[in-house]
């Protein structure tokens, strides 16, 4: 793509609004995130060979829709370039693609666990408060939330602008249920400190399973045997995550008692119709996903040949 601003302003005009302003029209203009945009303009490009700027327009909504969407290319242009028999459903309707298996087709959705969406709209929303108000920073900055209590994006964005003035101001102390505290003189940099009680890690990723299998039982409900694979960047970190999807690939399985747990709760909760799950974390600058993909079989004699 030649002009990758351009193209997005066009794509999705930017507003002086900075609660609507695309971020990655921020990351562009201002420099961040170079490695992680040329990925992404690789994937905007083969939707745009395949005339689907449906998906694009989609992708380019807003902030929820961008981390969706991101999770949802990255592992299914990692699918498709190791599997020829993976076809792509891009009109909508139905899964996001289907693994071809003979006369037979078996459903691929992807989808995301969205846990901690407030926190990264709260600390990427905040960056794009100070830059549309010409911050300068100076100092060290930390700012204290509870993930918890910052859920929900209206309310989040009010927040935002409450904390970024108080910023700009020069101000310290607390804003809402954030505090916000000078820790250094020098420097221009903001501490993120997400100080929610840890969570359980397994309670969470079976209710997130259950969600996510009753919002997505009509595309699934349309094909025999489908496979779902499922984003959990947005997963609070604790002491189990993210260091069980590394243990997932048996190289460093330090905990196997915490594979087996997942692997129970996934057999316990899957329908008939699902064969497996494949939980993945990726990482923007890389095509490839973090740790090596592992799907959890509902039933053991009912594995389908896939390359992951």
């Amino acid at each position: 793509m030649i002009n990758f601003t351009d193209w997005l302003k066009k794509k999705s005009p930017p507003t002086s609004d900075w609660r609507t302003y695309p971020i990655l029209l921020r990351w562009n203009e201002s420099g961040r995130m170079t490695d992680a945009l040329k990925v992404i303009e690789k994937k905007i490009d083969y939707l745009i060979s395949q005339g689907s700027n449906s998906k694009i327009k989609e992708w380019l909504s807003g902030d929820l829709a961008l981390t969706q969407i991101t999770a949802e290319r990255y592992v299914l242009d990692s699918l498709r370039y190791k599997n020829t028999s993976l076809v792509e459903n891009l009109t909508g309707g139905g899964v996001d693609a289907y693994l071809i298996q003979g006369e037979s087709k078996i459903g691929v959705e992807v989808t995301t666990v969205n846990q901690s969406i407030a926190e990264w709209i709260f600390n990427e929303r905040i960056l794009m408060f100070l830059d549309f108000n010409k911050y300068s920073a100076t100092d060290g900055i930390k700012i204290s939330y509870d993930l918890n209590k910052i859920k929900g994006l209206e309310y989040t964005l009010d927040l935002i602008e409450e904390i970024g003035s108080t910023i700009i101001q020069d101000n310290f102390g607390v804003v809402g249920n954030v505090n916000i505290e000078k820790i250094a003189d020098s420097g221009s940099y903001i501490n993120w400190n997400n100080e929610s009680p840890d969570n359980n890690f397994f309670e969470t990723v079976k209710s997130s399973l259950c969600r996510i299998l009753t919002s997505k039982s009509e595309q699934l409900g349309k094909n025999q045997q489908n496979l779902l694979f499922i984003g959990v960047n947005q997963l609070p970190i604790g002491p189990i995550n993210p260091s069980i999807f590394r243990d997932l690939t048996g190289n460093s399985n330090v905990h196997p008692e915490w594979v087996l747990e997942l692997e129970k709760i996934v057999i316990e909760l899957l329908p008939e119709n699902v064969l497996g799950v494949c939980f993945f974390v990726y990482t923007l600058p890389s095509e490839d996903m973090m740790y090596p993909l592992h799907i959890f079989w509902r039933d053991s004699n009912q594995k389908v040949p896939i390359i992951l």
